[in-house]
C-alpha cells in the first residue's frame, strides 16, 4: 500500500515512514497552488486555471471554490 493509499485508508502515518517524501512533495506543490490562488484578484477567469492545475483537471466544471482556503492533498497522485 503507497503513501496516499494509507492516507485516504486513514490509517497513522508517521513522517518518517518510507514515502513519506511523495506525500510531502505533494502537500508543498499544492501549498504553493493555493498560495497563487489566495493572492490571485478573485477574477473566476483567474482563479479557474489554477484551480484546475490543483485539482489535476479533475475539479467539475460546476464548482467553484472561494479563496481565501487550503488544501494539503488536493489531487492524491
Amino acid at each position: 500500500m503507497d503513501i496516499f493509499e494509507r492516507l485516504r485508508s486513514g490509517a497513522d502515518v508517521d513522517m518518517a515512514t518510507f514515502g513519506y517524501v511523495q506525500a510531502v512533495k505533494h502537500m508543498t506543490d499544492c501549498a504553493n497552488i493555493c498560495f497563487k490562488i489566495n493572492t490571485t484578484e478573485p477574477v473566476p477567469e483567474k482563479i479557474r486555471p489554477l484551480e484546475e492545475k490543483l485539482f489535476d483537471g479533475n475539479l467539475d466544471h460546476t464548482s467553484y471554490l472561494m479563496p481565501p482556503f487550503q488544501i494539503d492533498f488536493a489531487c492524491q497522485r
